[in-house]
């Protein structure tokens, strides 16, 4: 649980230092795509970090 919690902080950290300058820009369309493939992105690794078996996509 405790590396859940790390690497939720991690996605934190990458959405303050991204998002501000995406909203003071009204990039609206590039913030909607980062945080799409951002959601995906802690999503996969979540499932990865709780012992999903990602190898039965790709054989």
């Amino acid at each position: 649980m405790l590396k859940v919690l790390g690497l939720a902080a991690i996605f934190i950290m990458i959405i303050l230092f991204e998002v501000p300058s995406l909203v003071k820009n009204e990039e609206w369309k590039e913030l909607t795509v980062f945080s799409l493939l951002l959601f995906i992105g802690l999503v996969l690794s979540i499932a990865g970090m709780m012992g999903f078996n990602f190898s039965q996509f790709y054989n």
